[in-house]
């Protein structure tokens, strides 16, 4: 019983969030939205693996309803011109998203929030070490509270703001930042 405690705590620091499920979807290169929600209507746990490239010209990079709570690893570049991601949940702060690549958006002005990944529902985002996600607005907007853990590079172009922009909620506090 001891040795498969061990085993499974190593095999938990080395896997992505995401691998430790059973089922991944693997997310296709595309010109044009990917929507995870039709891509596997059933499925939770997707993959853009290494070599991805997503760059959508006038929509979201990729998008994720609030049918579910999805888990989300990055390997490969997802670029949008309204978000490079946008992320929901089905319960607040419900998703997880793991970026080892690039995420972005170029998206600077006009209606929107913008972010490289945009969060309504709040999330768990880890980026990297040598990943980014970037926007000309806001690296990451949540909608509601979530927690960023940053390793890597988050860079925004808003004069007046941060890089990371997190929602308000009247029972929970901001988003917590976690370097």
């Amino acid at each position: 019983m001891k040795t498969f405690k061990a085993k499974l705590a190593a095999a938990t620091l080395v896997a992505p969030y995401s691998l430790l499920h059973a089922q991944v979807v693997t997310v296709p290169s595309s010109t044009s939205t990917v929507r995870l929600q039709t891509l596997d209507p059933a499925a939770t746990n997707f993959e853009a693996p290494a070599g991805t490239v997503i760059a959508v010209a006038t929509d979201d990079g990729l998008n994720a309803n609030n049918t579910r709570n999805w888990n989300l690893v990055n390997r490969g570049t997802i670029t949008g011109t309204n978000d490079g991601i946008s992320l929901g949940a089905l319960t607040p702060g419900g998703s997880r998203f793991e970026n080892y690549g690039t995420v972005s958006t170029s998206a600077t002005t006009g209606v929107g929030p913008f972010g490289g990944l945009y969060a309504n529902s709040g999330a768990t985002v880890i980026n990297h070490a040598g990943a980014t996600i970037s926007s000309g607005d806001r690296a990451i907007h949540m909608g509601a509270p979530g927690t960023v853990t940053n390793n890597g590079l988050l860079q925004g172009g808003r004069t007046r703001s941060s890089s990371c922009r997190a929602g308000r909620s009247r029972r929970a506090p901001r988003a917590r930042f976690l370097a």
